[in-house]
Order: C-alpha cells, then structure tokens, then sequence
C-alpha cells in the first residue's frame, strides 16, 4: 500500500471508528469496502443475515492543496452507503433514517486523525444505484494529509585519530563534505570550498568550515573551528 492510499485508508478507518462508537449502530454492521471479499460479506449480512449495514468507502482525492509540503489534498470525498434489505430488516431503522442519522453524526464530530473536520457534500444524501438492495449515499468533504518530514545530515566530524593532517568523516553513506579554510561559506557552488577526499595538512590558526551535503537530505549543520 502507498504511502497516499495508506493515509487514505486512515480516514475511512477513523470514520468507521468514531460511528462504531456511537450506541445507534450497535445493531447496524459498519463494514469496509477492503474486506477480501466485501461482495460475499454484504450478501451476508444484508442478503440473509440482519438486512441491513453501513459500507465505508476508501476516501477519493479531488485536488491537492497548494503552497502545503507533503501529500496534503483538498476535497478529499468521504463516501458512505447504507445497504437495506427489506424483507430482512429487522432493526426497526430504514435505510433513509440510517442515512440521515450518519449524516448528523459525522457533521458534529471531528476524528483524531483527520486535519480538518468533516464537512456536507451536495448532495449529503442521495438515493444509491446499488442493483440488489435498496441504498442511500452519504457524502461528505475533508481535507489534510501529511508533511513531508526531510531528513537531515548529521553533523560532520574530524577524525581525532590522525594527528598528522586532519581528516573529516560524515556518517551518511553517499553524503559530500564540502570545506573551506578561507573562513567563507562551505557550499558547493562556493569557488573556494573543496570536496573533502583526503586527509590535508593545514596551519595552526586556520579557520576550518566544514558542511555535508547528499540529496534528499537537508545540509548537515556546519562544523566551525579554529585548528
């Protein structure tokens, strides 16, 4: 599972969660739409067993959110379906007032997990097309998602053990050290810095500014001393 398909997953779970919790379904199955074999499970329940259950669809993803860093959308369409069989209901709750009561719950609460509280949709409540059961479709709106966290490089260090010359280590396999020895900036597009590949002879008194840098990580915090 993808990292967005996973943080999507997320919702529905959290939604299904903060349902289940409420005392008004606790004759009313709150299914999800993962289950291996989600067809054999409503045929089940709703087809011969309780007549009657709450299908929570995998949220869909309408627009990304701009200027956010990370996996963050906007109109993030949170689908649910409440499936009646008729002749086998007998809870006493139709499938309309299911629907109206979902509707009500979901717009006064606001899951842990999510961003940002959910919102109605239009329609909130619609007539489903499901060919075998009667169903109504819950639709409601969120947003959120997930910053993008950039590691950073640690800093670089000078090798204690080499006396003779000095010798710079960085921890991260892959990253390059950059230094300077004229007291300005070590960056790579510094005409001044070197690229790190040996131990080097210096003087005493010499300023030495050292950064690594790899990509995919933010620049190692700089390493300033006086040899």
């Amino acid at each position: 599972m993808s990292g967005n398909e996973k943080f999507l997953s997320d919702i529905r779970n959290a939604v299904g969660a903060l349902t289940e919790a409420d005392p008004y379904f606790i004759d009313i199955p709150v299914i999800t739409e993962r289950l291996k074999d989600l067809q054999g499970r409503i045929d089940k329940i709703v087809g011969t067993a309780g007549g009657i259950a709450l299908i929570l669809v995998t949220p869909v993803v309408t627009g990304a959110l701009a200027n956010v860093r990370g996996a963050n959308f906007t109109g993030i369409k949170v689908l649910g379906r409440v499936l009646e069989n008729t002749n086998r209901n007998q809870t006493g709750k139709e499938a309309l007032d299911i629907a109206i009561y979902t509707a009500a719950l979901w717009s006064q609460a606001k899951p842990d997990q999510l961003s940002a509280a959910l919102r109605p949709d239009e329609p909130v409540i619609s007539l489903g097309n499901d060919p075998k059961f009667l169903s109504y479709d819950i639709s409601f709106l969120t947003e959120g998602g997930t910053a993008i966290q950039v590691p950073q490089l640690a800093p670089v260090t000078i090798d204690p053990s080499d006396l003779s010359a000095v010798a710079l280590a960085q921890v991260t396999p892959g990253a390059a050290i950059f230094y300077t020895l004229d007291g300005s900036a070590p960056i790579p597009r510094n005409p001044a810095a070197s690229l790190f590949l040996a131990p080097f002879m210096t003087t005493s008194g010499t300023t030495l500014r050292a950064r690594a840098w790899l990509a995919g990580y933010l620049p190692s915090a700089e390493l300033k001393q006086t040899l």
